[in-house]
């Protein structure tokens, strides 16, 4: 019966990864003209460590077709323990 359950419980998934590139690239530093003086760019494309996390959380509201598998689940385990005696 708990099978049939688990399909009204909430759910919690989570993943996470860690990624080092052979190396980093980086745009700059760069000095450009501006119309207040000079611009600096200095951006990192590729990082050389990344890191990254997922989540999910399933919450089921409503299953009607979980409410039939559990009120079958019980008439079996019913059903069993009737012709156990």
């Amino acid at each position: 019966m708990g099978q049939a359950r688990a399909a009204l419980l909430p759910s919690v998934t989570a993943q996470g990864s860690y990624l080092r590139n052979s190396d980093e690239f980086r745009l700059g530093p760069l000095s450009l003209p501006g119309p207040t003086g000079t611009i600096v760019i200095d951006r990192i494309v590729q990082p050389l460590e990344t890191f990254s996390a997922t989540g999910s959380v399933r919450v089921p509201l409503v299953v009607p077709q979980a409410w039939y598998d559990v009120a079958a689940a019980r008439s079996g385990a019913r059903a069993a323990e009737a012709s156990a005696e």
